[in-house]
């Protein structure tokens, strides 16, 4: 299972860009710690 495509999921306006700046910002963060435990487990 991949964290990006469970986050698209869970946070699917994030991906259509209709966020607004702070919490795309929180969103971007979260996005980023899935992508360091995904290469984790690579």
């Amino acid at each position: 299972m991949k964290p990006s495509l469970k986050l698209s999921q869970k946070y699917p306006q994030y991906y259509k860009g209709e966020i607004s700046t702070p919490l795309q910002h929180l969103l971007s963060g979260i996005k980023k710690e899935c992508e360091k435990i995904k290469k984790a487990f690579d």
